[in-house]
């Protein structure tokens, strides 16, 4: 090749070199206002939550004011929570039933509510008065355990007399049917 076409690959080159460094500085400047305008929204942005954060909390500062002096806050400068006492007879009844018996319990006084601002402070106090137990035998049924318990004695008697006939056989077995007793006489 021929000095000529050197120089102009090397013209060429160094155009494309100047080409190529234009467009890197043309990059970087894009770069560089792209950061810029990314910083400044972060800037405003930066503002704009200060400027919110200032705003809510003049709105909680109002609103706690305005709880103050409606009351609704303990403690606030000479207003005090509207305080309620509410009192209510108390009754109270519970059974529990058995075979043999009954057991009746009852409870009366006064049941005690107190009330801040309309709203329930605690559990309710309960002043009992008057306790009653009432205890009641179920006479139907005793019944039948006595008559259940006299027919196992009468046949344990039978039962005791048969074998002790076994032992000694001129015994003998005497039941008054009106009243039921068992005696046992040996001849």
């Amino acid at each position: 090749m021929n000095e000529q076409t050197y120089i102009a690959a090397i013209i060429f080159l160094l155009a494309i070199l100047i080409y190529l460094l234009l467009k890197i500085r043309t990059h970087r400047n894009e770069v560089l206002k792209i950061k810029e305008d990314a910083n400044k929204e972060m800037v405003r942005l930066k503002d704009e939550y200060v400027q919110i954060k200032l705003e809510a909390k003049q709105r909680l500062d109002s609103e706690i004011a305005r709880a103050k002096n409606e009351g609704l806050i303990i403690g606030s400068a000479g207003n005090y929570p509207d305080f309620s006492l509410q009192i209510t007879p108390y009754f109270s009844h519970e059974s529990d039933s058995g075979f043999f018996s009954s057991k009746v319990k009852t409870k009366t006084g006064v049941k005690y509510q107190l009330f801040m601002n309309g709203l329930i402070v605690g559990g309710p106090f309960l002043d009992i008065r008057d306790e009653r137990i009432e205890k009641k035998v179920n006479e139907e049924n005793m019944q039948r355990l006595i008559v259940a318990g006299s027919n196992l004695a009468l046949h344990m008697a039978k039962t005791a007399f048969e074998e002790s006939r076994k032992s000694c056989p001129q015994s003998r077995l005497v039941i008054d049917e009106k009243e039921k007793p068992t005696h046992l006489v040996n001849n």
